[in-house]
């Protein structure tokens, strides 16, 4: 790993608007994701310069902009795509929940993979949709997609919408070309419209490799929305930037009506700038080097773990910086356990039950941090993973 980035550097985040930081004197937070490093520094000297250049009026989406998400998507993902199909957009949930403003109406079913990220529950929610859960089968450790289950949600007249992420946020998953041509193919047999959230894309481990929705046979993308953005992978959740890919023209322009309508194209001084350095060779030498990082985090972090305690289960992943870690051999109820380790030890790790149905089983760790911190996180999980298991407290529910 280059040693041009100091990922091993502590910021203290305390005293400042950081939700994650938002807690009590000692506590470590290890929950919300986002990440305990600082930008890249082509990122922050973006930024001074936007800063010292003293005025922060009005602003359009220069050509610059869309080359650069064009010539990113084509280095790193492989795909090809006209200026016009990309849609700017202030965020990805501002944008997903304006496209199903568009495209559904209130009652319409939204067909999701669960476990999910909890923001699609709401997203269904505000919008006054139905959610029509779909889980994701699991044995050992590994998720699989039931095929029939989906085909049958998909196939209801009523059932407007699939929403999935790819990673799949909480598991870290990728799906393969085979499977997400499948997921199109029967989308477009039931004239659904296939949303795609691809904002962990760029999270990738090393020696692993992200097939984009945006792969998959052309005649297969009329119903297909892409959302992504560069403020998860680069670290810049509080900065509102992010784009839309739509290769129908017809489906753009009731997109674009929708979004003017919601003010969700509206344009940060900041966002466009940004999302350019991120997406520049410096930027992408900053990611190669963070994601190296990571990957050896998630090997300390799964191999102290399951040392200690060897019936934890990390479910099998290939992107992200989040560890989805069955822990129904220790506790039936992961809330519970996350909530004593807090009052115990300040650990604070995301309880299972936000994502899906099946989630009081599971945690979710971010170990998108300092290594210094990591091990404190380590060692105070372990502590209290004892404490929890000596008071005979492991099994409380029915």
């Amino acid at each position: 790993m280059s040693s041009k980035f100091n990922f091993d550097e502590i910021v203290d985040r305390r005293g400042t608007t950081a939700e994650k930081w938002n807690i009590n004197e000692g506590e470590l937070p290890m929950w919300v994701a986002d990440m305990d490093f600082k930008a890249a520094p082509v990122v922050i000297e973006t930024m001074q310069e936007i800063v010292n250049h003293g005025i922060f009026g009005y602003d359009f989406v220069p050509k610059s902009f869309y080359e650069s998400v064009q010539n990113w998507l084509k280095r790193k993902h492989n795909v090809d795509v006209e200026t016009w199909e990309i849609i700017y957009t202030d965020g990805v949930i501002p944008a997903i929940r304006s496209s199903m403003r568009a495209l559904a109406n209130e009652g319409d079913g939204v067909v999701m993979f669960t476990p999910t990220y909890n923001n699609f529950y709401t997203s269904i929610f505000y919008n006054n949709l139905e959610l029509i859960d779909c889980p994701l089968d699991y044995k050992a450790g590994e998720y699989t997609i039931n095929w029939d289950n989906l085909e049958e949600a998909l196939s209801k007249d009523e059932n407007k919408i699939f929403l999935f992420c790819n990673p799949q946020n909480p598991i870290g998953m990728n799906y393969n070309l085979d499977d997400l041509e499948r997921i199109a193919k029967l989308c477009k047999k039931h004239n659904v419209y296939m949303f795609c959230d691809e904002i962990h894309a760029d999270l990738i481990h090393p020696g692993e490799e992200h097939f984009s929705a945006s792969n998959i046979a052309l005649d297969a993308q009329d119903n297909l929305l892409v959302f992504n953005s560069v403020t998860k992978s680069f670290n810049l959740a509080g900065m509102k930037a992010a784009y839309v890919i739509c290769r129908n023209q017809e489906l753009k322009a009731k997109l674009e009506r929708r979004f003017e309508q919601d003010k969700a194209m509206e344009i940060n001084s900041f966002g466009v700038k940004v999302t350019e350095a991120c997406y520049s060779k410096e930027g992408e030498e900053w990611l190669d080097a963070l994601n190296e990082y990571l990957a050896e985090n998630r090997k300390l972090l799964e191999t102290r773990l399951t040392e200690a305690f060897p019936d934890l289960i990390f479910s099998k992943a290939n992107a992200t910086y989040l560890a989805w870690i069955n822990t129904s051999n220790y506790a039936q109820d992961s809330k519970h356990m996350a909530d004593f380790m807090r009052f115990k030890t300040g650990l604070f790790v995301q309880a299972g039950e936000i994502y899906g149905q099946t989630g009081y089983k599971f945690i979710r760790w971010n170990y998108a941090c300092p290594r210094e911190m990591l091990e404190d996180g380590i060692n105070r999980f372990i502590e209290s993973l004892k404490e929890y298991q000596e008071l005979g407290i492991s099994y409380v529910m029915d």
